[in-house]
Order: C-alpha cells, then structure tokens, then sequence
C-alpha cells in the first residue's frame, strides 16, 4: 500500500558500505532516532538495504536548517528562546531514552516554516543503556564540558545546555 507521503532518504556512501563498522554505525542511527517518538525528533519511516545500498527513510522536512536562519542575520529574542526550548526538549527525550546525541550544531536542527523545530542526524548518538556508544561530538565540546567540571555524558551535555 502507497501512502502517498514525501520522505527523505539518507543513504550510506558506497565507499563506507564494506566497512562493517561504518554500517553497523549508520544502522545504529537509524535505530537510535526511530526508538523516540517526540515532535522535535525526526521520525524514521525505515531502515533498508537493496543490494549493497543502505538507506534510512525519514519522514521530509519542509523548511530550512538553523545554520541557514542563522546567516540571514539575527534572529528576534523570543524566536530564540523558542528554539532553543524546542531543542532542549528534543534532547531531554532523547536522554531519558538513553540517547545522547553528541552532534548539536546548527546544521542538525529544522526549523519548519511554522516554527516547529526538528533535530537531525543521530548518527552519532551514543546508546548508554544498551552499552553500545562512540566518541563522537567535537572534542571541543567534550573538553569544554570537562573544563566546567562535567563528563560528555547526557547529563553533562543537557546541563551545559542549561537544562538540568
């Protein structure tokens, strides 16, 4: 049965798919991001593999990166704090899920022409409760969190956010 919906398809790069690693990664995704049910968290439609091509289908996003509403200059104050509630929101759901995203940057975050905001790409989410987790992030996130005194865990990461 067609559902006659739009979706968007990630694929992983032919280069990565004989790298186990690499697609065990890219799975790993896939199943972090389709265990939340949140309305800031992207929904994923499915996971697949026709051959050698590994795709995830995720539901498609109308409206523009953050990174692009942020180069048309600066945004009013009460759009920000919506934002970034929206953000913290999406984050605290994937924590108590056991999911740390890692990659926060303006790059990984939709705004829909509504104001609804979506956070992308849990490629580099770490699963803590299932024992199965990378470094990943910047390095600069990670040491600026050890600077204050907090480990690069999900509560170290929400608190920086000023969340917990």
């Amino acid at each position: 049965m067609k559902l006659d919906r739009h979706v968007a398809i990630k694929i992983l790069p032919s280069q990565f798919t004989e790298d186990l690693a690499q697609v065990r990664r890219f799975e790993r995704e896939a199943r972090a991001a389709s265990a939340l049910n949140n309305p800031n968290i992207i929904t994923i439609h499915e996971i697949g593999q026709e051959g050698d091509l590994h795709f995830i289908a995720t539901e498609f996003i109308e409206g523009r990166t953050l990174r692009e509403r942020l180069s048309e200059g600066a945004l009013p104050v009460n759009e920000v704090i919506d934002i970034a509630r929206q953000i913290a929101t999406a984050l605290s759901a994937a924590h108590a899920a056991g999911i740390i995203h890692r990659d926060i940057k303006p790059e990984n975050v939709m705004v829909r022409p509504d104001g609804l905001v979506k956070v992308l790409d849990f490629r580099s989410g770490q699963t803590d409760r299932a024992g199965v987790g990378c470094h990943c992030g910047s390095d600069a996130d990670g040491a600026d969190l050890a600077n204050r005194g907090r480990h690069a865990d999900g509560d170290g990461f929400l608190s920086f956010a000023g969340t917990s």
